[in-house]
């Protein structure tokens, strides 16, 4: 009586721990004496790099929808994105980003793994079983919720809420079908300024280094460091 959208059908040739479960016995008496089911948030993005208006979309998300975390997950095989930094430059700013913020937590488990394969259905699923809830949302910009409704990916049934953010600088409401209101709330904008990783990194390659406001002193660092969003005469260059 439980089955739903995104349940995968097995052969039961693979223990439960070779198909990818991690819970304990004790995890799992947590989470069935749990009197309160906790509210999860998920943020996919490629996050190249993770910049302000990620976080304080993240954060709008936690204070507006009441939720008790927001879970980021880096998307490690960016499919629309192939010349993406490596996953391992992503999540670490990532994690230096998050650290400083209570609710928010960096995924750090292979989600491609599951994702690539089965899809995101059966990916909340897994964070329900982790956290012990049903209480699940995913985070989500206007155009990629247009986009997914569009090839037909958004359905009265999901598994999860969807968390609309409005698209920078549009005045406009965010327009949800009225089949989906259930599944599907817009999020205030917050007086969001446009902003997005691909100027982030434009203004990295001319030399010039994003406000504060637009990028975390300690992620620039990181960046510098790495030589990240340089061609390799850049990087020459900067290496004698």
């Amino acid at each position: 009586g439980d089955i739903r959208v995104g349940t995968v059908s097995l052969s039961g040739k693979l223990t439960n721990y070779e198909l990818g479960s991690r819970n304990t016995i004790g995890q799992l008496m947590q989470n069935t004496m749990r009197e309160i089911q906790p509210k999860i948030g998920v943020y996919f993005g490629t996050f190249d790099p993770i910049h302000e208006e990620h976080v304080k979309v993240a954060k709008t998300a936690l204070k507006s929808a009441g939720l008790d975390e927001v879970l980021i997950v880096p998307n490690l095989n960016s499919i629309e994105k192939p010349n993406a930094s490596a996953p391992n430059h992503r999540i670490s700013m990532i994690a230096l980003r998050t650290k400083k913020e209570s609710n928010l937590n960096l995924y750090k488990g292979d989600s491609s793994n599951l994702i690539d394969k089965f899809g995101r259905d059966p990916f909340f699923e897994r964070v329900g079983q982790i956290y012990g809830t049903k209480k699940l949302y995913q985070v989500i910009g206007q155009d990629s919720f247009e986009k997914l409704y569009e090839q037909g990916e958004i359905r009265p049934e999901s598994n999860r809420i969807y968390l609309v953010s409005p698209r920078s600088g549009d005045l406009k409401n965010v327009s949800i079908p009225e089949h989906l209101k259930d599944v599907a709330i817009e999020i205030p904008n917050d007086n969001f300024e446009p902003l997005s990783s691909t100027e982030i990194r434009k203004k990295i390659i001319s030399n010039v280094r994003p406000s504060d406001r637009e990028l975390d002193p300690a992620l620039f660092e990181y960046i510098q460091r790495h030589n990240l969003y340089r061609s390799d005469k850049q990087a020459e260059s900067s290496h004698p």
